[in-house]
């Protein structure tokens, strides 16, 4: 049992992993606002659960808040509306990439 507690100790996140994490979350918000002022980046996935996640893992968000032109409201969306939103999520994700990539603290993102 003492070799699964010193590896978990080896391979959970220290103290300083965590602090960066934090600072990233709050650095994408940061980014996120300058195109959507009322934009909140969440955490999920195992950087939540401190028992699941490993140093160098990545950090999962989303971003709630950017804003989607809908159809007229209480339709049920048809194909054409769920493709037009995934089109417009896309975009968004790829402008906030630009936006965090312009600001020079962050490479090789992801989408």
């Amino acid at each position: 049992a003492w070799e699964i507690m010193d590896f978990w100790s080896w391979v959970r996140p220290q103290r300083e992993e965590r602090t960066l994490r934090q600072i990233l979350l709050q650095r994408v918000g940061a980014s996120a606002n300058r195109l959507w002022p009322k934009a909140k980046v969440c955490a999920y996935g195992s950087h939540l659960v401190e028992s699941l996640a490993v140093f160098e893992s990545d950090v999962d968000m989303r971003v709630d808040g950017w804003t989607f032109e809908a159809g007229p409201s209480g339709c049920q969306p048809g194909l054409a509306e769920l493709e037009a939103y995934r089109l417009a999520q896309t975009a968004a994700l790829h402008a906030l990439r630009d936006v965090i990539s312009r600001e020079g603290w962050a490479a090789n993102l992801e989408l």
